[in-house]
């Protein structure tokens, strides 16, 4: 039988490191990583301003397209990383020219922002992207017996 690299039940904690170390390296700085003779020349007419939020995947996300708009494309791309506003008020800085997009914004509680600015015309709804996220609630094995809430 040919050795195994690792035991079957730790291919879980390999991936998750992996995961890990994917985000971390998505919250460095973007570097130029696509060169060649096929690139077309910078557009200085061109500035995009993209929000990034405090989270992992959107971080992966807008660094993600700061790197094929700048490198590949070479369009100006602005990281707006310290927004004073919240996430609530994305649509109205999209309708205003203050941010060209935001790659993650969560509509959930913004529907009446989606019909009042996106079904207007003056912001574009350009999909969704294929990002996997998760969400919930976490809790240590004794809350739940210790308190009812957490018991469902």
């Amino acid at each position: 039988m040919p050795p195994r690299l690792c035991h079957p039940s730790s291919w879980r904690a390999l991936l998750a490191a992996a995961l890990l170390a994917q985000g971390s390296l998505a919250t460095l700085l973007a570097k130029t990583c696509i060169v060649d003779a096929q690139t077309p020349p910078r557009q200085p007419e061109v500035n995009l301003r993209l929000v990034m939020r405090d989270w992992q995947s959107q971080k992966l996300t807008t660094y993600l397209a700061a790197i094929l708009l700048r490198d590949y494309m070479q369009i100006t791309v602005d990281i707006v990383s310290n927004a004073s506003w919240g996430s609530e008020r994305d649509y109205e800085k999209l309708d205003s020219g203050e941010i060209d997009a935001n790659l993650e914004l969560w509509s959930a509680g913004k529907e009446q922002d989606f019909e009042r600015f996106v079904l207007n015309g003056s912001a574009k709804y350009m999909g969704a992207h294929m990002v996997a996220g998760r969400d919930g609630m976490y809790v240590p094995r004794y809350m739940p017996d210790a308190i009812d809430f957490f018991s469902y």
